[in-house]
């Protein structure tokens, strides 16, 4: 992954993101094998307390799956295609209830709307052709920073996905379609591991 961010006034930052994540499977799923490329843009809001901001987010992901598995006859292809596009759009939030002088309170939250249109034209593969999924995630947490290493968080992260199917799949199918809930804690600790001082400031020239 690769980013550049860039300020744009006082309280204003701008952040383009790139990110490639391969997907490997084993032999017997080899056709679902993939590459996903997602383009990322962010736009931070700061307020006026310390820690505190409200991030837009906006995306467009592309996922090319092998979609072969090696014993295609005649190059005819047999297998399932699961690659998709589609854009994402997102509000990102966290605000510091307290500070004190060795420790920090705040929480943040945020929303993903995700939306995949499949690419698959073979008309064997009634679960991906003619389909497209609309995925929501919504996470909340809560951290607790003590100064100057240690910091730990809880989180909820709720995802549900609503998979529409094509014509050619069973009216009764709700494949693709799945609600998930997840609760996470995390303990970090952070330091210096190196600094260098500022160089002396050059005389002044009479």
């Amino acid at each position: 992954s690769a980013a550049w961010d860039q300020a744009i006034n006082q309280r204003t930052d701008l952040e383009l993101a790139y990110q490639l994540e391969h997907r490997g499977y084993v032999p017997d799923f080899k056709e679902r094998t993939s590459d996903t490329h997602q383009g990322k843009v962010s736009l931070q809001f700061s307020g006026k307390r310390p820690a505190t901001d409200v991030t837009l987010i906006g995306g467009y992901r592309v996922s090319k799956a092998k979609a072969k598995d090696g014993d295609e006859v005649g190059g005819v292809a047999d297998d399932e295609d699961v690659s998709y596009k589609g854009p994402i759009l997102g509000l990102d939030g966290r605000y510091e209830f307290s500070r004190e002088k060795n420790t920090r309170w705040s929480g943040d939250a945020s929303y993903l709307l995700g939306y995949r249109k499949y690419d698959s034209d073979r008309a064997f593969d009634v679960y991906h052709n003619g389909r497209h999924d609309l995925i929501h995630t919504f996470e909340a947490g809560m951290r607790f920073a003590m100064r100057p290493h240690w910091a730990v968080r809880g989180w909820y992260k709720y995802e549900k996905s609503d998979a529409t199917l094509g014509a050619g799949a069973p009216g009764t199918s709700v494949v693709g379609s799945y609600n998930q809930s997840q609760v996470g804690f995390s303990v970090d600790w952070s330091g210096e591991a190196w600094r260098t001082h500022a160089a002396a400031a050059a005389p002044t020239q009479p």
